[in-house]
C-alpha cells in the first residue's frame, strides 16, 4: 500500500512540474482600457462582458462601425438570409446554376432585373445601404461569416460557464444595481460574486473597460 502512495505522489509532483511548465509559457496580462477602439479585435478570439444588456448596445454598434463579425444571444450581427444571397448572386455572375428560390432572393435584392456585371452592393438597391457597407466592411476585413464568430457579446449572468481566450469586463453599472448594494450587505456581497464570474471567464487576457463616468463604475 505504502508503495502504490508512493507512486501516486510521484506522479502528482511529476504532473505540477509539467503544468508548471507549461503556464510559464502562457503570457496573459490585465490591463484598463477606456473604449472598445483601444482593443486590436481584428484577431483572436474574445469575450465582451456586460453587468446588464443595455451596456451592450454601444459594443454593437462601435464593432459594426469597425466592420466586425459578432455575436449576441446566439444571433449573427447580420442577416444570415442576405450573406446567402450574395454568395449565390457571386455564383449566378459565374455561370452557376441556382434554384428557383434561390434566384427568387437575388431579384428581391435587386429590386429589379440585376446587371450580372456589377458586384452585389452595386445592385442589391432594396437592402439598406448600411447592411450593405457593414457585410462589405467585415468581408474586407477577412471575417468568416460562414462559421461562429470571434467575438461574442453577454452579459455575465449569461457568460457563467464560458470561457475565451480575452475578455472584456465593461465596468459601468446601472442606477438601480448601484442603488441596491448601497445599503444592503448580502446585495454587496452577490455583486461581488457576479464580477468575480466576469473576471474569471478569461483564460489568458483581462480588459477591464472603465465607466463613462467613474462614479458609475463597479470598483473590482
Amino acid at each position: 500500500m505504502a508503495n502504490e502512495i508512493d507512486k501516486l505522489v510521484i506522479k502528482i509532483e511529476a504532473d505540477t512540474r509539467q503544468l508548471k511548465k507549461q503556464l510559464k509559457d502562457i503570457e496573459g496580462k490585465i490591463e484598463y482600457v477606456n473604449n472598445i477602439g483601444q482593443l486590436e479585435l481584428k484577431k483572436g478570439r474574445w469575450l465582451i462582458l456586460s453587468r446588464t444588456n443595455s451596456k451592450l448596445k454601444d459594443v454593437m454598434q462601435k464593432l459594426q462601425d469597425m466592420g466586425l463579425y459578432y455575436q449576441y444571444k446566439k444571433g449573427k450581427s447580420f442577416k444570415a438570409k442576405l450573406y446567402k444571397t450574395i454568395i449565390n448572386y457571386t455564383k449566378w455572375t459565374k455561370g452557376e446554376l441556382l434554384e428557383d428560390n434561390e434566384i427568387k432572393d437575388i431579384f428581391e435584392c435587386c429590386g429589379n432585373k440585376p446587371n450580372k456585371t456589377k458586384p452585389w452592393y452595386e445592385v442589391f438597391t432594396s437592402v439598406p445601404m448600411v447592411e450593405r457597407d457593414y457585410l462589405r466592411h467585415m468581408l474586407s476585413n477577412g471575417e468568416k461569416l460562414s462559421e461562429d464568430a470571434r467575438i461574442k457579446l453577454s452579459t455575465i449572468h449569461a457568460a457563467k460557464g464560458g470561457e475565451e481566450d480575452s475578455v472584456v469586463l465593461i465596468l459601468d453599472n446601472s442606477q438601480k444595481i448601484r442603488d441596491a448594494v448601497m445599503y444592503d450587505h448580502e446585495k454587496r456581497d452577490e455583486e461581488h460574486r457576479v464580477w468575480y464570474v466576469g473576471a474569471t471567464r478569461a483564460k489568458n487576457n483581462l480588459y477591464l473597460m472603465r465607466a463613462k463616468k467613474e462614479r458609475h463604475g463597479y470598483q473590482l
